[in-house]
């Protein structure tokens, strides 16, 4: 009786139409440069200086003066959104679901490196306030920024098709 409960309610949501999530093995790069620890060995502690950084892993998306964070960011798949409409003109659509990486990298006063991580982007915390919580910075989470992009990434972890803006 269970399996023809099961399969009556599959046939019901089939019939008109529903949105599944399919999950991706693939974890591709969607957006952006990935950035692997391993692309990092070459950075030392108050030697390597930020322009060495440039050069090496391409201009970042924002540098923020005030808290001496520069951030990288790329895009990975996490899995799709698949929308069935089984209507009078049935049809249906694919919608990535994606996650957003960051490196944030820590300069002195100097612009030589101190410190460096890779992390999710965390649902709802633009990228200036995910800099400022983790260099410490004394600077106000929402403040806005002395430089860098003038729309911080506001993106969750989980965005379909979040992007830089």
């Amino acid at each position: 009786m269970k399996v023809s409960n099961m399969l009556t309610a599959v046939l019901l949501l089939l019939s008109t139409g529903c949105i599944l999530p399919v999950p991706s093995f693939s974890h591709r790069v969607t957006s952006g440069k990935e950035i692997c620890i391993t692309d990092l060995s070459f950075a030392k502690a108050r030697v390597t200086s930020r322009t060495e950084f440039i050069s090496r892993l391409g201009e970042p998306w924002a540098y923020y003066s005030d808290l001496g964070v520069s951030v990288h960011c790329w895009e990975t798949l996490k899995g799709y959104w698949i929308h069935f409409i089984a209507d009078e003109a049935p049809g249906g659509d694919v919608e990535e679901i994606t996650r957003l990486n960051v490196l944030l990298v820590k300069f002195d006063a100097d612009d030589r490196f101190e410190r460096c991580e890779i992390l999710k982007h965390p649902r709802k915390t633009t990228t200036r306030d995910l800099a400022i919580r983790w260099s410490g910075a004394n600077a106000q989470p929402g403040a806005p920024p002395n430089d860098g992009p003038a729309t911080p990434l506001d993106i969750s972890d989980d965005s379909v098709g979040g992007r830089p803006r």
